[in-house]
């Protein structure tokens, strides 16, 4: 009966020896140190075969027991030594190359081998810690351009949506010009007929009466509605009407002589900060003109009908051209951030119903574009809005 201190159950002698003989060959065969080794007892066991079989054919033979006494003690210590220097100079340093080629290979290119030795190894270290540095700083040199890469499509992304905002923009406009198309139509018939009328009527009154100071006024505010809606219908087709160099301070006077004695501005102090001697710029004086009014008269509405309305003028450059440029400020409560970025767009408003249409500043932006020129927009909220127009020179002197 086996007991628990005996051998193993069912495992017998030859069994275990041929485990035993396969964990030497995994182990130490197939190991560089046990090859090496291997490869020197064999040369060693070859040598004494030599000798012995020369001792013998010179008739030595008395002492061969003692030789080859000496001959395994010696190979016994030989190998011995031989197995410690390969586990200390060899074994050791190609251990830790191994592990050092599978934390690389985890990603980790920092890890350095030390060298500790002036041979071969030594040198096979150092290269290998050379060779992680470049690695590492390629690895850092990709990341960083991955992130710049990342930057640029985001950057053309975001100029990609900029460009489809700017396209459905410009369908919107597209889509008012064709409707100002049909508006044209049917306002212009009875705009004739009102100017028609109007001078039949003010030719039955006396030069310098009253009423006939009314009536032109009816006419000329007739042919301004015309003039506006010719506009709207040259915005849509894009087509340039003919230009003249004018005087924005002159615009600015007439386009104020209209609004002034409204009920909206009773309570609005309007101060001008005129430049004397503006460069004249080639304008179509109509157009502008109805810029100024529309900005005039969102200032009012801004301010619901009190405050400060300050109209400035002066030349300077934008954009490395000559300009004039024409300032309009009001003390109203300001521009959200959100509503900065949709002011030109049509039918925006944030007046009441029945107040705005929300064509005034998208029909101002192209008008003002048409003759070459920018509206910037500052406002914060609660400190009002300043609307600046700016209009390039091209030649002209100054009046």
């Amino acid at each position: 009966m086996v007991t628990a201190s005996g051998p193993r159950l069912g495992v017998s002698p030859e069994q275990r020896m041929a485990s035993f003989l396969i964990t030497i060959k995994d182990k130490f065969i197939h190991s560089f140190s046990g090859k090496l080794i291997l490869s020197v007892g064999s040369m060693l066991i070859i040598g004494n075969f030599f000798l012995i079989k020369f001792l013998l054919h010179e008739g030595r033979g008395e002492h061969l027991v003692a030789i080859i006494i000496y001959l395994m003690v010696f190979e016994f210590f030989f190998c011995l030594g031989l197995c410690i220097a390969l586990l200390l100079w060899v074994k050791r340093p190609l251990v830790e190359l191994l592990k050092a080629i599978n934390t690389v290979a985890k990603g980790n290119f920092d890890y350095e081998i030390p060298v500790e030795s002036q041979d071969e190894l030594g040198d096979l270290a150092a290269s290998f810690n050379f060779m992680t540095r470049q690695l590492s700083t390629a690895k850092e040199s990709l990341m960083e351009w991955a992130q710049t890469l990342e930057e640029k499509v985001e950057e053309k992304t975001e100029e990609i949506h900029r460009a489809q905002d700017s396209l459905i923009h410009s369908e919107k406009l597209a889509s008012l010009g064709r409707m100002a198309a049909g508006v044209a139509h049917e306002l212009n018939s009875p705009l004739t007929g009102v100017v028609t009328f109007g001078h039949l009527m003010r030719d039955r009154f006396p030069e310098g009466s009253q009423d006939r100071e009314d009536i032109e006024v009816i006419i000329e505010q007739a042919n301004r509605c015309a003039n506006i809606i010719r506009g709207l219908l040259g915005f849509a087709r894009a087509s340039s009407e003919e230009k003249e160099l004018a005087n924005l301070n002159d615009v600015i006077q007439s386009s104020l002589k209209i609004v002034r004695n409204k009920a909206d501005f009773l309570n609005i102090r309007v101060e001008l900060e005129l430049a004397e001697s503006l460069p004249r710029v080639p304008i179509n004086a109509p157009q502008i003109q109805q810029v100024f009014l529309n900005m005039i008269v969102n200032a009012a509405d801004a301010m619901e009908g009190r405050g400060v309305l300050t109209i400035r003028s002066w030349d300077g450059e934008e954009d490395g051209r000559p300009c004039v440029l024409v300032e309009f400020r009001d003390t109203g409560p300001g521009i959200s951030p959100g509503d900065m970025e949709k002011l030109f767009e049509p039918f925006f408003t944030t007046k009441p119903v029945g107040r705005g249409t929300g064509l005034g500043l998208a029909v101002s932006h192209g008008l003002i574009k048409d003759h070459g020129g920018h509206i910037r927009v500052s406002s914060k909220p609660g400190e009002g809005a300043s609307f600046v127009v700016s209009l390039p020179l091209e030649g002209g002197g100054t009046v």
